[in-house]
């Protein structure tokens, strides 16, 4: 009887051991779980895309996901776009072949319309082409840009991208090819004063964010001019906006060669919109650090409501439809991070 009562009461101790490791557990990976705090809103990291040996990115560069959630990275270096489900399995790598008769060289843009076709801007140094591919991985048309853009983002009709040296900043094309509109007059400005990133919201509206000047410009449809603001970063080891630097070769007959070579350290990298109008900027913190960001986020009317430290270097953000934040990391740490909104419920409304 005692052995039993003994027996008994042995059990009882390893089930509540159990249980207390099972909570201490639970706390733990609570803790371990990554998120940026702003005062009225969380974002949770759900995974990390590229560290683990099935997903190893080269250069990751660029970011979509389709109506079923499922996310697409452009691997510049791979020739590829990386295909993965909404929980973050990766699935495929969409690069073309002899039976789909198209293969991608240096894919260093991406978007994806309602319809789910895939629109890929491809840059070498001779040319820069976008490509249109369906769900069943056919190319449907392609067309040449006459400059290399640095972002592109999509409408239900058009597609928009940005020049980094052109008299606009903003072009929009129809999903054939064709020119449908020029935004946000640049031919006299200074470099500095010109470089943009841009954003697209639902109503089509134009979110743009100067690379090294502190301001935000938010355009209509039509190309007018709505509102704009100034903002005050603080970012460490500041420098000049471009810093040429002279690197000489060997002698070709009677000349000597040189190359110039330039480092940008931006104020801005690069400006996102969520479905209820919030703006997001990756702001630099130390330009002797590159990819070292704060996120800021203003309401739609521009005011600041908050910044947060970002726990990885990164250097382009997007948000979907879904409240879902994916930010690319930089070429010295080639990754991709995916995070989930928590919201106040007056914020939802």
């Amino acid at each position: 009887m005692a052995k039993d009562k003994a027996l008994i009461n042995l059990g009882l101790l390893i089930i509540m051991m159990s249980s207390l490791s099972s909570l201490q557990l639970g706390d733990a990976r609570e803790q371990n779980t990554e998120k940026i705090d702003f005062k009225d809103l969380t974002l949770v990291q759900d995974f990390i895309l590229g560290d683990s040996k099935n997903e190893i990115f080269l250069l990751p560069v660029s970011i979509a996901t389709d109506n079923s959630r499922r996310i697409y990275v452009a691997d510049r270096e791979k020739n590829s776009v990386l295909l993965f489900s909404k929980e973050g399995t990766y699935i495929q790598s969409l690069s073309g072949d002899k039976k789909e008769n198209f293969r991608l060289k240096r894919p260093a843009l991406i978007g994806i319309d309602l319809d789910g076709t895939l629109y890929v801007v491809e840059i070498s140094r001779t040319s820069q082409k976008v490509v249109a591919i369906s769900k069943e991985h056919k190319v449907l048309r392609s067309f040449a840009l006459p400059f290399p853009p640095g972002k592109v983002s999509l409408s239900n009709e058009a597609l928009f991208v940005n020049s980094k040296s052109s008299e606009y900043n903003i072009y929009k094309y129809s999903k054939e090819g064709k020119l449908v509109a020029q935004y946000d007059h640049v031919l006299n400005m200074e470099e500095e004063k010109a470089r943009t990133s841009f954003a697209l919201d639902v109503k089509g509206n134009l979110y743009l964010a100067r690379t090294f000047i502190p301001k935000v410009k938010i355009l209509a449809p039509d190309g007018k001019e709505l509102s704009s603001f100034d903002y005050r970063p603080t970012i460490a080891n500041q420098q000049l906006p471009i810093q040429l630097i002279q690197t000489y070769g060997a002698r070709r007959g009677n000349q000597l060669g040189f190359t110039v070579q330039s480092r940008e350290y931006p104020v801005c990298y690069d400006i996102s919109v969520d479905r209820y109008g919030f703006l997001y900027l990756l702001v630099a913190q130390d330009h002797e650090q590159p990819g070292l960001c704060a996120l800021w986020r203003f309401d739609p009317e521009g005011k600041f409501i908050y910044k947060a430290d970002l726990p990885f270097r990164c250097g382009r953000i997007y948000i979907d439809q879904y409240d879902e934040f994916i930010f690319v990391g930089t070429s010295a740490a080639p990754a991709v991070y995916c995070y989930h909104a928590e919201r106040l419920e007056k914020e939802r409304g």
